[in-house]
C-alpha cells in the first residue's frame, strides 16, 4: 500500500484544504496528525482515504512520522504547507 503521513495544526487549517486533496489522490491511504486541534474538520471526512488523528499531546512535525504503518507500505512523509505536483508519489519511485 502507498501510505503518506502528514502533520498539521489549526494555522494551516485553510492550506490543508488544498494539500491535502493533492496528496489524497495520489495515495491509497494519507494520515494526517492534527496537532492541536479539538476535532476534524468537516472536509476531512469526506475524503474517504484520509484517516485523521487527534492526538493527546502536540507532536508538531515529529507527528508525522510516529504514525503506524504496515511493515510493507511504501511510507512518504509529506508537509502541510507544500502543493504537491499531480506526479508526485509516480515521480518519486
Amino acid at each position: 500500500m502507498i501510505v503518506a503521513n502528514m502533520a498539521t495544526y489549526p494555522a494551516r487549517k485553510s492550506i490543508i484544504e488544498t494539500t491535502v486533496p493533492q496528496i489524497a489522490k495520489q495515495v491509497d491511504k494519507l494520515t494526517i496528525c492534527l496537532n492541536e486541534f479539538t476535532s476534524i474538520p468537516n472536509f476531512l471526512n469526506e475524503i474517504p482515504n484520509v484517516e485523521p488523528i487527534v492526538p493527546n499531546e502536540d507532536f508538531k512535525d515529529v507527528g508525522k512520522f510516529i504514525l503506524k504503518h504496515q511493515d510493507n507500505d511504501d511510507v512518504f512523509y509529506v508537509d502541510d504547507d507544500i502543493i504537491y505536483p499531480d506526479n508526485y508519489i509516480t515521480k518519486s519511485w
